[in-house]
């Protein structure tokens, strides 16, 4: 390799620790124990964190992974025994029938884990899977180095999908956690507060506060003092409840809070949220008397199917104002080889655009031509979408990003992608 080959590797080196956020030193111990974490038992069912995703794409891969997106029907499960072994027989057929010659790109070794893989999803299928109540099944699977299972109450907003490539596909699950926030739900009435979790169509009560207030019916012997000593009580109760919800949130990093009760209730209420927490009041909702616990739910994921069509509305506003003022750059090449120069601020996605790319890990660097890195001239590795790809990225250097779901038609005439960048000045 001469000598300017290796200045521009060095060079990118450079440039790659500049705009990468330093990882948090770990012992050795817990950095054994957070790997093997990803190594989950398919049996074992948890829900998805940000930190989950994190490790996955900050993950190295010695073999391929499969990436598994299935969406359940309750009335086709229930008409065809095991028809998502079907589904996904067909699915990872057509990937591998689609991805032949990448495939013999891979050693003997990588080859045989890849078929193991797929026989221990068949199997998992088979004999353990059972669909009773869910909506949707997410799997990962990559040898010994990565084995998740996320089964939802929701179902996906991207048709059924088996991928086969160098890392996990992500794209569909950012779109299920850009929708489906960690939400803190909270039914409020005089002398009651009650928490629920809400979190991918997963619906948990947390705690329940009980207060006594007195009656409303005044005694007229004595009103005055009657009135103040209910709104001593009242403004207790509050209190109380706006101090478990900050806590709430402390303990287990809501991303937002639904209100739910009577309308002067609420109204009254809100005084008592700290500012805060209350800039993350996503909605309330106007509901006097009594709620059973299914009516709060299904209020909860209006509320939430709301705010994310909302966000959407404002994103696609920002984005236009952004591209009206010459700050972006549209496109998928565009946008491609400015996330290569590092230039992207924010990044707008279509969550159904799938564009086959190439990629050089290594080097970080995107194309969406076949090639040679600049960098290091190897030949670059077909990747399956390059929006993918996009998206990892932004998630490895911390860049804002939104994928859009519900109104992904306004993209169409950027071909898919949008990036806000920074005013650099060229030489």
């Amino acid at each position: 390799m001469t000598n300017n080959n290796w200045n521009q590797i060095e060079e990118r080196e450079k440039e790659i620790a500049a705009v990468k956020v330093k990882e948090r030193s770990k012992k050795a111990g817990r950095y054994e124990s957070g790997w093997w974490r990803l190594y989950q038992s398919f049996k074992t069912q948890r829900l998805i964190t940000v930190s989950d995703l994190k490790s996955m794409v900050h993950g190295h891969y010695n073999q391929p992974v499969i990436s598994v997106y299935l969406n359940l029907d309750p009335e086709k499960v229930k008409r065809e025994r095991k028809v998502y072994l079907s589904v996904f027989n067909a699915l990872i057929h057509k990937e591998l029938k689609n991805r032949q010659s990448w495939l013999l790109t891979l050693n003997k070794d990588q080859k045989q884990q890849l078929n193991e893989d797929i026989q221990t999803i068949r199997e998992y299928l088979e004999r353990v899977f059972a669909p009773k109540g869910l909506k949707s099944l997410v799997l990962y699977k990559s040898g010994k180095q990565l084995g998740f299972k996320f089964s939802f109450n929701i179902k996906l907003h991207h048709r059924d999908q088996v991928i086969v490539d160098n890392d996990p596909y992500i794209l569909p699950l950012v779109s299920v956690l850009t929708k489906h926030p960690r939400v803190l739900s909270v039914f409020m009435s005089k002398d009651e507060a009650v928490f629920y979790r809400l979190h991918v169509g997963e619906w948990e009560k947390i705690e329940r506060i009980k207060s006594f207030t007195p009656n409303e019916k005044v005694d007229h012997s004595r009103p005055g003092k009657v009135w103040r000593s209910r709104l001593s009580w009242l403004h207790r109760h509050y209190r109380k409840a706006a101090n478990q919800i900050k806590q709430l949130f402390y303990e287990e990093n809501f991303n937002g809070l639904v209100l739910i009760g009577a309308k002067e209730t609420l109204k009254e209420f809100k005084e008592f949220i700290s500012p805060s927490i209350y800039k993350k009041i996503i909605g309330t909702h106007e509901f006097p008397g009594k709620a059973t616990e299914r009516q709060l739910k299904d209020i909860s994921l209006i509320v939430l199917e709301n705010y994310a069509k909302e966000k959407e509305s404002k994103e696609k506003q920002r984005m236009e104002e952004i591209i009206g003022q010459g700050k972006s750059i549209t496109g998928l090449r565009g946008v491609v080889e400015a996330a290569n120069r590092f230039l992207v601020k924010r990044l707008w996605i279509d969550g159904n655009k799938k564009e086959k790319g190439w990629v050089c890990r290594d080097h970080h660097f995107l194309s969406v031509e076949k090639g040679v890195c600049p960098y290091c001239k190897q030949e670059l590795e077909e990747c399956e979408n390059i929006c993918d790809e996009l998206i990892e990225m932004a998630q490895i250097y911390h860049i804002d990003y939104f994928v859009f779901d519900f109104e992904s038609k306004n993209l169409t005439p950027y071909e898919g992608t949008v990036a806000e960048v920074y005013n650099v000045q060229q030489d």
